[in-house]
């Protein structure tokens, strides 16, 4: 399973939890991997997508 499909499998209070984690790892380590760069990257897509969804801005 793709990182993608795993972000949309948790909820929402798992889905911020990771994200916060991530974006305080990337704040306390300057020297942060590519690889945590875009997985934060990742986040904050999934993060607008639910968003979206929340204000009904996802007609599909």
């Amino acid at each position: 399973m793709n990182d993608d499909a795993d972000l949309r499998r948790l909820s929402d209070p798992e889905f911020l939890a990771e994200r916060r984690r991530v974006r305080e790892a990337l704040e306390y380590q300057p020297e942060a991997s590519a690889e945590l760069s875009a997985r934060y990257e990742r986040l904050n897509e999934e993060f607008l997508r639910r968003a979206r969804i929340a204000w009904g801005g996802d007609q599909k």
